[in-house]
């Protein structure tokens, strides 16, 4: 309690009286500064929640290897609209990619009939032989001169079942790395889905891809076929 002027006569009151004695003036009505509300305190604390969310290194990583499922987890009170932005825009990107080769053989069987007979699809330029070592390692020397000299060619290529990945509408066969840890591979892309249901881990196929580029420092076979098995 302390003694302060009345706002209207002047004279000394207690800070705790209701009016002032003298002149009848509330007090306590006027020192009383108005309380916050509860809303107006939950926004603010809100807001201070919002505003420091950040993207977790966890949370990147899912977003990275599976959008479709992470990618959401942005929409989430607190995440900035850039996040929101890349994180779909990749959404996109992987789905686009995944959406490149539909077709799918309704008769698996049949399919590798028609391979064995068919003669081997015409490519750009002739087909060249090459062993996995070999691709790995001038990949591993240098990815540069790797992509310049593999550009535009298509390569016949043996290796042994590591991995079967069905995916969404492209299928991956996944050779074992010569040279590498058992949990290194090489990843022949665009073997359609049923296709992949014959085949087992470590049997041992003949590839024939239409492209070869570097991926995280790895050879990666594309648009392959399966024409000698």
């Amino acid at each position: 309690m302390a003694l302060i002027d009345c706002p209207d006569c002047g004279k000394q009151v207690s800070s705790n009286a209701p009016t002032c004695p003298n002149c009848g003036a509330p007090i306590a009505t006027v020192l009383s500064p108005p309380e916050p509300t509860l809303a107006a305190a939950t926004s603010a604390t809100e807001t201070q929640t919002t505003e420091s969310r950040q993207v977790s290194f966890l949370l990147a990583a899912g977003i990275f290897w599976l959008p479709f499922i992470f990618a959401w987890f942005t929409l989430r009170k607190g995440y900035s609209t850039k996040a929101r932005l890349i994180s779909f825009a990749w959404l996109v990107v992987v789905f686009g990619w995944w959406g490149s080769d539909t077709s799918v053989p309704s008769d698996p069987s049949a399919w590798l009939e028609k391979q064995k007979s068919a003669p081997v699809r015409e490519a750009t330029q002739p087909v060249v032989d090459v062993t996995l070592r070999q691709l790995v390692e001038e990949c591993e020397a240098n990815q540069v001169a790797f992509e310049d000299n593999w550009k535009g060619k298509s390569v016949r290529v043996q290796g042994s079942i590591k991995e079967i990945d069905a995916g969404f509408s492209g299928g991956t066969l996944r050779l074992r790395k010569p040279g590498g840890s058992r949990w290194d591979s090489i990843s022949a892309l665009g073997i359609p889905r049923d296709v992949l249901g014959t085949l087992s881990k470590g049997d041992q196929v003949t590839l024939q891809c239409e492209s070869v580029r570097e991926v995280m420092g790895d050879p990666t076979l594309y648009d392959c076929s399966l024409p000698y098995r």
